[in-house]
């Protein structure tokens, strides 16, 4: 952390605080104290706190596509096995962190009421690239013979992704990964999907 610039110290930290508080619930006092940044120095590079929520999401966006990225091109995996790895990597990631975190962006999507319309500008957009990501994924499914032609590929990525947040929200609540498998499994026993690749029940326990 050393190393780190102010302003990527306190994307950081408020990363951590904003993936398993939330927005409304992490006092910039708490996040000056946690990265050791004079609040002078935030103003400066954020100007308020909704600039500072704002940049935290950009920041986390684009670690987030890198992630989805790294599962949704590998070669070595057919589309849909990919999907599944992305799957094991979330819930290994909640896991490590004992199920305190989840998905910043769906986190702030549920308290969005008290929040900026920026907010809610900004989150939309990202489920909508993390869609036309799945969307190209699922395109490739179809080249691969898992998924079926005549199936539309943007509405099916979407409604992965409004289950998913769903499923790691119960993830959460349940201190479980088995949510994750659960949702999974049953999105692609659906007759949209041609092959399946499900978890096994070991992994329910």
């Amino acid at each position: 952390m050393n190393d780190l610039s102010a302003k990527e110290k306190l994307l950081r930290i408020g990363t951590e605080l904003m993936t398993s508080q939330g927005f409304a619930s992490t006092p910039l006092d708490k996040l000056l104290k946690q990265s050791g940044v004079p609040k002078g120095s935030f103003y400066h590079h954020f100007g308020s706190k909704t600039g500072f929520g704002l940049a935290v999401i950009k920041s986390y966006n684009e670690f987030f596509k890198h992630q989805l990225n790294k599962q949704f091109l590998n070669a070595d995996l057919s589309p849909i096995e990919r999907l599944k790895a992305f799957v094991t990597s979330a819930a290994n990631g909640m896991q490590k962190y004992n199920f305190q975190r989840g998905c910043l962006i769906g986190n702030l999507g549920q308290e969005i009421s008290a929040l900026d319309n920026d907010f809610r500008n900004a989150i939309e957009s990202i489920f909508n690239q993390w869609a036309d990501l799945t969307s190209d994924l699922f395109e490739l499914g179809k080249q691969a013979g898992q998924v079926v032609r005549s199936a539309d590929s943007s509405q099916l990525a979407q409604a992965f992704w409004i289950g998913w947040e769903g499923a790691v929200l119960r993830a959460k609540l349940q201190q479980s990964a088995t949510p994750l498998y659960l949702f999974f499994n049953q999105f692609i026993s659906s007759r949209t999907f041609l092959e399946e690749y499900p978890f096994d029940e070991s992994h329910s326990h």
